[in-house]
């Protein structure tokens, strides 16, 4: 979809005999399909009615945020660091190290962190390879050994996403195809980054929908989750 279309469809919803909150949802739902749509390998497009088209079948789609800011901080990656840390220090690389990622990397699953920790150790033995985590891994002499990394994650639970779909059942309604798209947004949820633990990735969901999808505004990922109808 180009700017154009995009403008087109804002002025719209502008003109709508609405409520200015409701007007506010609406560009808002845009605005994540429009990225939706965008990030995206699929060919996907957004219809007429602010809806999608998959294959040129039009699809009900419902938009909502899987809001975590009431949950507290996971130390899910300060434990992956500590693991580091012991490894480090084991091949007697004791030190201060600050850690510095790279902005648009994928939220962290149990997989990703193992990745992490592998890049952390060939970074502090040298190693020239492609890094898709870590951006720069200083070291600082010093008697305090650490890993500082400075951010904070919080994790989604299976619970989290269930909520959600019982809130969003009665919109999977008619004959078309039914997709959800829980939207994650790290400013809403007053964090650097999600954990997405492997009971959301691996275990299907009982729904209504067809497909699930989880969708970082910000990072552009979008991960599909399992389900049965």
């Amino acid at each position: 979809m180009d700017l154009y279309t995009m403008g087109q469809w804002t002025d719209a919803i502008e003109n709508l005999s609405v409520s200015t909150q409701k007007k506010e949802q609406k560009l808002q739902e845009l605005s994540t399909l429009w990225k939706f749509v965008s990030s995206s390998r699929e060919f996907v497009t957004i219809n007429g009615d602010f809806g999608l088209k998959y294959n040129n079948e039009e699809v009900s789609t419902v938009v909502t945020d899987l809001n975590l800011i009431q949950s507290g901080y996971s130390d899910v990656l300060e434990q992956a660091l500590q693991e580091t840390e012991l490894n480090l220090l084991h091949n007697q690389k004791q030190g201060f190290y600050t850690l510095t990622l790279y902005k648009h990397i994928n939220n962290f699953t149990t997989n990703g962190l193992l990745e992490l920790q592998e890049e952390l150790i060939l970074c502090s033995e040298g190693e020239m390879v492609h890094y898709c985590y870590v951006k720069e891994f200083n070291r600082t002499q010093a008697l305090y050994h650490k890993i500082n990394a400075n951010l904070k994650v919080k994790e989604i639970t299976r619970e989290d996403v269930i909520e959600v779909l019982k809130k969003e059942e009665e919109k999977a309604t008619g004959t078309n195809k039914k997709w959800l798209i829980l939207t994650l947004d790290n400013y809403q949820s007053k964090c650097d980054h999600f954990f997405i633990k492997d009971e959301i990735l691996y275990l299907p969901f009982e729904s209504g929908y067809d497909r699930i999808f989880l969708f970082d505004f910000f990072k552009s990922e979008i991960i599909e989750l399992k389900t049965h109808l």
